[in-house]
């Protein structure tokens, strides 16, 4: 009712299609006005979080998680890294791919395809041809590295790839990302990009986000949860058995038909 809310259960048998479920459920729910950070998803283990969050940054989904995690596990900081390899090494295939595929530039396969029939390698010169906008973008970025810091750099990248309008969901990871460059720039006498991509190759997995989502989807587990309240609570991978009780035991059943018993 009203007062004391409302539970709502569905059986999902392939596990993983859940995950999908999740994220359709939280955009379903936002539509119909409830806050992101009104919603909480409660999971029993920590890597069953990992795989929500990937996928709510896929949709741009703001989120809060349970804890501090790597700067370079978000997908925005990948990319941006995947640009200052290119730019370092322009000549280098498996950059430009990474690049090119990104959210940021969306080449299609097919235009990818063409260029490798034709030219072998794909390379600026022959992506000219087919995506001339995008060659001149990556040919201007090229241009500024002659000439700015690693943190100006970043800033022009900022600013020309829209980077905070294509990643919404990660804005404080991309301004850690800048915050990282301009101390690391200041740390030492002479600095290079190859320096400083060096530095977050060697490194970066164990440099933890310092900021976080003011607002967003609580991701935590059941049992850091005790205790909370939240509007609205989602709880995935009940696939098996589930015991709950004070004095005794409740479990959840999964009948033929895919309705749940206890």
């Amino acid at each position: 009712n009203r007062e004391d809310g409302y539970i709502y259960i569905k059986a999902i048998k392939d596990k993983g299609e859940i995950v999908d479920q999740v994220v359709e459920k939280i955009k379903s729910l936002h539509e119909k006005g409830v806050d992101y950070a009104d919603i909480a998803v409660l999971c029993e283990k920590n890597s069953e979080i990992e795989e929500i969050e990937l996928l709510l940054k896929r949709n741009n989904i703001s989120f809060v998680g349970s804890g501090k995690r790597s700067l370079l596990d978000d997908y925005a900081a990948i990319d941006i890294m995947n640009i200052l390899r290119f730019i370092s090494d322009p000549e280098a295939e498996i950059h430009i791919l990474s690049v090119l595929r990104s959210p940021m530039f969306r080449v299609k396969y097919d235009v990818l395809e063409k260029i490798k029939k034709k030219d072998e390698k794909i390379s600026l010169k022959s992506i000219s041809m087919y995506e001339p906008i995008t060659a001149e973008t990556l040919e201007n970025l090229l241009k500024y590295s002659r000439y700015l810091s690693v943190s100006k750099l970043l800033l022009k990248l900022f600013e020309d790839l829209a980077i905070f309008e294509t990643y919404p969901s990660s804005r404080d990871t991309i301004l850690d990302l800048y915050e990282l460059s301009y101390n690391f720039e200041s740390s030492k006498a002479e600095t290079s990009l190859p320096d400083f991509i060096e530095y977050l190759e060697k490194s970066g997995k164990d440099i933890k986000s310092k900021t976080a989502s003011i607002e967003g989807v609580q991701l935590s587990t059941i049992h850091s949860a005790k205790g909370l309240e939240y509007h609205t609570v989602i709880i995935p991978y009940l696939t098996k058995k589930q015991s709950y009780g004070l004095e005794g035991k409740y479990n959840f059943k999964e009948k033929e038909n895919g309705d749940i018993s206890g």
